[in-house]
């Protein structure tokens, strides 16, 4: 694929090359007929057209698995929004308690920092955006289209942590979780490998 790195979308597509048998000294076909030793010239001839390729299945794969996330109801954020009454009101942006939050998480593409998410409270809702770009982005999205048990436990992590930086009562408070949440998230890249 070139100079395009593996992802974990590239699980999700298959490329086939098909050629001639006049072509089978090119690509290095074993007697067999099991595997192929790409000459170099081929290698130089191919390699931009398939990362190319594989850079367009990849973005393709990368927004149904978004698409899919939107569309799914979040379990989590209805339990959330169950337990939310246990815990110390949040304030609305007009400084009035909250009651009967809702809670929602979504995939943002067009955040512009490297944060893992950012948070805010709209209307009723408590909205959690993930940053597309970042590497948990999509293992999450991949775990919950998996619908494994990790990912209420994943939700759950994200909604309270969220929770937790909106509900802090001053502007210097709330100022050292945006500094925590960008160095956890910093953090949290490096461990990925990313």
């Amino acid at each position: 694929m070139g100079s395009k790195r593996r992802e974990n979308y590239d699980d999700w597509w298959r490329c086939e090359v098909k050629f001639q048998p006049q072509l089978d000294e090119f690509f290095g076909v074993n007697h067999t007929k099991q595997q192929i030793n790409p000459t170099r010239e081929l290698d130089r001839l191919l390699t931009p057209d398939l990362e190319h390729i594989s850079r367009i299945l990849n973005a393709r794969v990368r927004q149904e698995f978004q698409r899919l996330a939107r569309l799914k109801p979040v379990a989590t954020a209805k339990a959330a929004q169950l337990r939310d009454r246990y815990l110390p009101s949040l304030m609305s942006p007009q400084k009035t308690p909250m009651r009967d939050i809702r809670y929602r998480i979504e995939i943002d593409s067009g955040m512009v920092d490297n944060s893992f998410y950012r948070s805010e409270i709209r209307a009723s809702e408590l909205v959690v955006y993930l940053n597309a770009r970042h590497p948990i982005a999509p293992l999450y999205t991949s775990v919950k289209n998996a619908a494994t048990d990790h990912v209420e436990v994943l939700e759950y992590l994200i909604l309270a942590a969220a929770r937790a930086e909106l509900a802090a009562p001053t502007s210097k408070a709330r100022w050292w979780f945006r500094q925590f949440r960008t160095g956890w998230s910093d953090t949290l890249a490096t461990f990925l490998g990313n």
